[in-house]
């Protein structure tokens, strides 16, 4: 019935499973968005050229994180969690808009099944009448001015026929692909078609509520919110990135050292203008 086709057409359709597809990799993005950096480990050795008393392989050891990326984490964060919203609502809209094909699609062909199986009787009906028409125009007994209406007749509901086979075979074309099912597939449809009779006072209130429940304007705000955090993460980004570990080292006298290390660029040339100037 329609309300099956409609959820055949949800689950099947090609189109809504690429869209899906594109969810779960919005929704991989926004948790690797949330993800913290990986510490930077560093391990270095010097090797004495010449062999003297005291002198030992000397070493050093540091271990680093990059801060800038922690400064920057919430607002790329919340940037892919605003993108993985919007992918969402994008689709329940394409999933909204596909039942509502199916259902238009589904009445489409009852009604031109019915209207093929109408014309196909009154065709033969005319068949008759246009035979008789004929056997009375041989026998004189009729004029052509006079048989032009039955004639007439006979010829459009045939072309009526024609032309309804024609509009029938590329509804249930539309119908097979809307449902992802091969050209063969039989279509075996039942029930009556949807309908819905609102209320002027349903329509009033659906449309007063339409900005906060329309998924394609939600979708749109939160288009609007991840591109905000995105400018925001890039202008967080400008300011210098800055890294910052402890080392412990030997050197080739065997004289142990541990400290800390600051990493910094110099914001001279680059200052992530390019970056912001694209947001």
């Amino acid at each position: 019935d329609v309300t099956e086709v409609a959820m055949l057409a949800v689950v099947n359709n090609p189109d809504l499973r690429l869209q899906r597809d594109a969810l779960g990799l919005a929704r991989a993005q926004a948790f690797a968005a949330g993800l913290l950096p990986d510490p930077q480990l560093a391990l270095s050795a010097d090797f004495p050229r010449h062999r003297a008393a005291g002198l030992t392989t000397a070493y050093s050891l540091g271990l680093g994180e990059d801060i800038s990326t922690l400064l920057t984490r919430s607002s790329r964060k919340a940037a892919a969690t605003s993108q993985a919203r919007q992918v969402n609502l994008d689709l329940l809209w394409a999933e909204w808009q596909t039942v509502a094909q199916a259902r238009l699609l589904f009445d489409q062909v009852q009604n031109l099944r019915a209207q093929q199986t109408r014309l196909e009787q009154e065709q033969v009906a005319l068949g008759v009448v246009a035979s008789d028409i004929r056997t009375a125009l041989q026998a004189g007994n009729l004029t052509y001015d006079s048989a032009s209406a039955g004639l007439n007749a006979e010829a459009d509901v045939r072309k009526r026929l024609a032309d309804d086979a024609i509009a029938l075979h590329q509804a249930e074309a539309d119908l097979h692909l809307l449902l992802g099912l091969a050209p063969d597939a039989p279509l075996d449809l039942v029930g009556a078609p949807y309908r819905v009779s609102p209320t002027k006072q349903d329509l009033l209130a659906a449309l007063d509520d339409l900005p906060r429940r329309r998924p394609d304007l939600l979708a749109l705000q939160a288009g609007y919110e991840s591109q905000q955090a995105k400018l925001r993460s890039a202008i967080l980004a400008q300011f210098p990135a800055l890294n910052i570990g402890f080392n412990t080292a030997r050197d080739t006298s065997a004289v142990y050292a541990n400290g800390p290390s600051i990493g910094i660029s110099l914001p001279l040339f680059d200052r992530n203008r390019g970056n912001i100037a694209i947001e």
